[in-house]
């Protein structure tokens, strides 16, 4: 089957072309509401804080470590 459409390089053109014109049509002819819903992506983070002691984390109060993870890297 495969030389069949080697020896008739027209007729595996214009099938290819009859495949691609039906597929065009389709697509435009497709409803909006038949479409995916897009979602954007969402990531949900979850951590435990341990309350550090006097002295024992300088810098890693909680406003600090929020701020820090949730800043955009540039």
């Amino acid at each position: 089957m495969l030389n069949f459409f080697i020896e008739r390089p027209i007729f595996s053109t214009v099938i290819s072309l009859v495949i691609l014109l039906a597929g065009a049509l389709a697509g435009f002819n497709l409803p909006i509401a038949q479409y995916p819903q897009i979602v954007p992506p969402q990531v949900q983070v979850s951590t435990s804080f341990r309350a550090p002691t006097r002295g024992s984390w300088p810098n890693r109060s909680p406003p600090r470590s929020s701020s820090r993870s949730t800043a955009p890297r540039a």
